[in-house]
């Protein structure tokens, strides 16, 4: 697709939604920049404040677009690429920030590390209707939250329980016999506070004749406020999730998890928070042909003050990871890191300086550093700048290393006990520029210098792969976002992604990663009566991938090819009947894209209407 062809699918939806426009005085809602973040800095700040790119999704977001995962929440946010599948491998919904790996991207649930099968990052199975918001923070995050954070963090941060009590209960369906069904209660005082969250999903996927998929998930949270010093919470959950595949045994995915958490004011000007967790995946398959458990357990402390100019934060972390293979031998099933780290954010009027960093030491690796320096600079009331620099370690996980024989659809996945650890260098360059109280202007540039990347390599022999270090990539890029609010009843929000990836060892791109995508959000709100409409357009260019092919002596060798670029419009109009119910519907892929090789969940023309209904 060529500019022609993009300026074709969004200008018109632009001008759709000026004609609409009332005439009616601006109300400026809260802005972007002045909602409170603490993912950035470990510390609550604004996002206007902060020294990284920070983007957020509310709970007010979530309602308007009216999407049931978080892979589609994040979807248009820029410099974001998600890939989204049933994901039988417990990998439905794999995030990739600024060109890097998926598993470079920290997923944290309330400062909980959040996986999914076979070294994945899973968001599919975390239910939309209990989330407060979503935090995007760009750029590298392991000198706050360790390794798995080269290439940022998205944080996804749950409802807590309110004061009085109240129920709520939801019902939608659609294609692919679709089928979504919610419910839930609050109790609580000032004090005291109880939320459940309970979910049902079930679809028959693409090939209808063949795949359903349901998923279970039940949440609770637990807030105990026994003075107005001390916040505790308790947060249990478990997800089930069935994959029925015709003539094969069913796929069967557990997530199990406990989150407890301290927060702790002794005064105005200090906060200490204690927090320890554990999560289990249990993934396996009914015939007891696969059978793997990973465990996860965490434990973090932190302390932070303010001493005149500065914020001092200083912390100690623990993650324990193991496997337990009913079917596999592991050269080494488990593995510790113990770290600390210390940060000060200093802030002198107009600017403002963080430096920090983070020690770990490995059981495997030994011991490495991260730091990481920023600036922000208010050149004035409206503009402000901000750059960072870091790095960042990633060590290989037990499956790259020691998982010899394991399938991943119709490939087989072999291990390499010479993997070498991931290590990066990052910048970050950025700005926010109120030009109007209706008008934002958003834009950041990275470079991200990695070192022994694993990736995935094909084998001689068909159909199999092994993992291997490439000596040297580089990805880097910029985005930007404009969001427009000329009436408090409109907005329009205009994305755009350049991304640029080389692998230094063969000078091509890497895979997979488009180099410009491009995205319009078109949201208006009637008041008389209470409708809603989100219109979203998403355009993604070419990306290179390789195919493999039949050679000579029986051989096979990869082929590098080009997928076409796509164009993916939804639609939801949301009606809020009365102050308790509201009915909705959704249409998703207007333009009725089929066969996108890298997305096949991509097929077609796609519906949900529902109700949701609190008393």
């Amino acid at each position: 697709m060529h500019c022609s062809s993009l300026k074709k699918t969004f200008f018109p939806f632009l001008a759709a939604g000026l004609l609409t426009l009332p005439a009616q005085a601006f109300h400026p809602p809260e802005s972007e920049l002045e909602q409170i973040v603490v993912s950035a800095s470990r510390s609550e700040q604004r996002v206007e404040d902060a020294i990284s790119q920070v983007y957020v999704i509310t709970a007010a977001d979530i309602e308007a677009r009216q999407i049931k995962s978080v892979q589609g929440l994040l979807r248009d946010i820029p410099g974001v690429q998600i890939k989204q599948n049933t994901g039988s491998w417990g990998d439905g919904g794999n995030v990739r920030l600024m060109g890097m790996n998926p598993d470079q991207t920290l997923i944290l649930v309330d400062g909980q590390r959040f996986t999914g099968g076979h070294d994945s990052v899973d968001i599919s199975s975390i239910p939309v209707e209990n989330i407060e918001r979503i935090e995007i923070v760009k750029g590298p995050g392991s000198a706050l939250y360790g390794s798995d954070a080269m290439a940022g963090v998205i944080h996804i941060i749950t409802k807590k329980a309110g004061t009085g009590t109240d129920f709520r209960t939801g019902l939608s369906a659609g294609s692919r016999n679709r089928s979504l069904a919610t419910a839930g209660m609050n109790t609580g005082n000032e004090n005291m506070g109880l939320r459940l969250d309970y979910s049902h999903s079930r679809t028959t996927g693409v090939d209808k004749d063949k795949d359903t998929v349901e998923n279970s998930t039940l949440a609770a949270s637990l807030d105990y406020r026994p003075t107005d010093k001390v916040a505790l919470r308790i947060q249990p959950f478990f997800s089930r999730q069935t994959n029925e595949v015709t003539g094969k045994a069913n796929r069967i995915q557990e997530r199990s998890r406990l989150n407890a958490s301290a927060d702790i004011r002794p005064d105005a000007l200090s906060k200490i928070q204690v927090r320890g967790s554990y999560f289990s995946h249990d993934h396996k398959i009914k015939d007891k042909s696969f059978d793997s458990v990973s465990t996860l357990h965490e434990f973090e402390t932190g302390y932070s003050r303010m001493v005149g100019l500065h914020t001092l934060s200083a912390g100690y972390a623990y993650s324990g990871e193991s496997i337990d293979d009913k079917h596999k031998d592991y050269t080494k099933d488990s593995q510790d890191t113990h770290a600390v780290f210390l940060q000060d954010e200093m802030d002198f009027g107009r600017l403002s300086l963080t430096v920090g960093g983070r020690v770990d030491h490995h059981d495997e690796w030994g011991t490495e550093a991260h730091p990481r320096a920023g600036i922000l600079f208010r050149a004035t009331d409206n503009l402000r700048l901000r750059a960072s620099a870091g790095t960042a370690f990633m060590a290989p996980t037990l499956l790259k290393l020691y998982a010899d024989g394991w399938r991943m659809g119709h490939w087989t996945m072999n291990a390499n006990p010479d993997l070498k650890p991931e290590k990066s260098l990052s910048y970050q360059a950025g700005m926010d520029y109120q030009i109007h109280e209706s008008l934002l202007v958003r834009a950041g540039f990275f470079r991200n210098e990695i070192d022994d990347l694993i990736e995935t390599l094909r084998n001689t022999q068909a159909s199999t792969m092994t993992f291997h270090n490439v000596s040297e990539a580089v990805t880097q890029g910029a985005e930007t976002s404009i969001i427009w609010r000329p009436v408090s009843s409109f907005a329009a929000t205009l994305g755009y992604t350049w991304t640029d990836t080389e692998n230094k060892d063969t000078g091509k791109n890497l895979l997979d990663r488009p180099e410009h995508r491009a995205t319009l959000d078109l949201d208006y709100h009637l008041t008389r009566p209470d409708l809603r409409f989100r219109l979203t357009t998403a355009w993604t260019g070419e990306r290179d991938y390789e195919e493999q092919m039949a050679g000579q002596h029986g051989q096979t060798q990869a082929i590098r090819k080009t997928r076409s670029a796509y164009t993916m419009v939804d639609l939801a109009i949301t009606h809020h009947v009365t102050k308790n119910l509201e009915i909705f519907t959704r249409l998703e892929n207007l333009t009725n894209e089929k066969n996108v090789g890298d997305e096949p969940d991509i097929d077609g023309s796609e519906w949900m209407a529902g109700m949701n209904f609190r008393f």
